[in-house]
């Protein structure tokens, strides 16, 4: 379940794979979001369970084609990412993640595909039947024999 969320709801289509976080380590998150507006996120937690203690976006790895934002929600932290309206395509972003008295941090990378949902319903509506259901569905009736 996506944590609540202020200022829009969540992507209809958002999958975001589960991953073990190592403290100090360093993780690569893949998340497939669409594109009508709405966010997608990633719960994850320290080794022990928890929520980290801070974060932070580095400004030299920012999303190029959305937001992205960090928060706690339910003792566990909640990496956010909104593509912006219409944008289909890739982009990623990267976060620190700190646990209070440990040195260093848990580095995630966040690559992130964005599908047009609009296209996608369009494509899958208007596809041209295969050979074989066009025969069957689209054949001419065979000639019926004259009598005499």
């Amino acid at each position: 379940m996506l944590p609540p969320h202020i200022g829009g709801p969540a992507a209809s289509l958002c999958d975001v794979p589960e991953v073990a976080l190592a403290d100090g380590g360093s993780a690569k998150l893949t998340m497939t979001v669409s594109n009508e507006g709405g966010y997608c996120a990633a719960r994850v937690a320290t080794s022990v369970g928890k929520a980290f203690d801070s974060y932070v976006l580095p400004l030299d790895s920012l999303p190029a084609h959305g937001t992205a934002k960090i928060t706690e929600y339910d003792g566990k932290t909640s990496i956010e990412y909104t593509p912006s309206v219409a944008y289909a395509g890739k982009d990623s972003f990267g976060a620190k993640l700190i646990i209070a008295g440990k040195p260093g941090y848990t580095s995630v990378s966040v690559a992130v595909t964005v599908k047009d949902r609009a296209a996608e319903a369009t494509t899958s509506s208007t596809q041209a039947p295969d050979a074989e259901d066009a025969q069957k569905t689209y054949a001419k009736p065979a000639a019926k024999p004259a009598t005499h």
